[in-house]
């Protein structure tokens, strides 16, 4: 397995498992007030749009995922800062957050490599 695909595989894990964190974040582990899925549809939503390019290993689609997870890293940063009770799901948000933005960049950077 070459750098690049285990990169692009890594970014595709913790892409996953972000979606799979926010469904049981806060449709099953800590409902809030607010109608459940009127806040998964706000939450993944734009992760949703960069599915398919994300799949198949879109360079573009790598390249601007980098600005789309800022998004869920200050989400999960301000609810780390002001939901204490859940705290540690907003900290599994920001490393995974982190893990994608550093690893799209990693991709993008390598697969120009190889071009």
């Amino acid at each position: 397995m070459t750098t690049v695909s285990l990169v692009r595989w890594l970014t595709l894990a913790c892409y996953g498992l972000l979606i799979l964190l926010l469904v049981l974040w806060y449709g099953v582990w800590s409902p809030s007030t607010l109608p459940v899925g009127l806040v998964l549809f706000f939450l993944l939503l734009p992760l949703m749009f960069p599915l398919f390019g994300m799949i198949r290993g879109k360079i573009y689609t790598h390249a601007w995922m980098t600005m789309l997870i800022l998004f869920y890293f200050i989400h999960g940063v301000g609810e780390a800062w002001t939901t204490p009770e859940d705290r540690i799901y907003a900290f599994a948000e920001i490393i995974l957050s982190m893990v994608i933005y550093i690893g799209s960049i990693a991709y993008v950077k390598l697969s120009k490599k190889n071009v």
